[in-house]
């Protein structure tokens, strides 16, 4: 007689049986047995696919953050040029008011046309 342990590595827990002799599995036993192994490795095979395409989605995450965080940098410096070139704006044509008077610029010609009193 054999005492012969048989440890199932592929189950959630191993499970060890021992046999005090030598046994063997029928068809519908082995049939079974293959068709939770075969099982349990797809569905491994699968949770390890599903781990990967969550990693790519993080990545993909992190990058848009990133590219949300340049955006909204690029846009704040173009909000700040914008509101400095209106500052100039009124800055030059106080000092032209101040030199000519109140009036309309003809900016094609830099004729300018005085506002009429009313």
């Amino acid at each position: 007689m054999t005492n012969t342990p048989y440890s199932y590595l592929y189950m959630s827990e191993t499970e060890t049986i021992t046999y005090t002799t030598t046994a063997k599995l029928d068809e519908t036993e082995l049939s079974t047995l293959h068709g939770i192994k075969q099982a349990f490795t797809e569905k491994l095979l699968a949770l390890g696919q599903l781990k990967l395409e969550q990693m790519k989605v993080a990545d993909n995450i992190q990058n848009l953050q990133l590219s949300a965080a340049k955006l909204q940098e690029h846009e704040n410096n173009l909000k700040a040029d914008f509101i400095a070139i209106q500052n100039a704006e009124t800055q030059f044509l106080d000092k032209l008011s101040s030199k000519y008077g109140q009036g309309s610029i003809n900016v094609s010609t830099g004729e300018i046309t005085p506002r009429a009193n009313s």
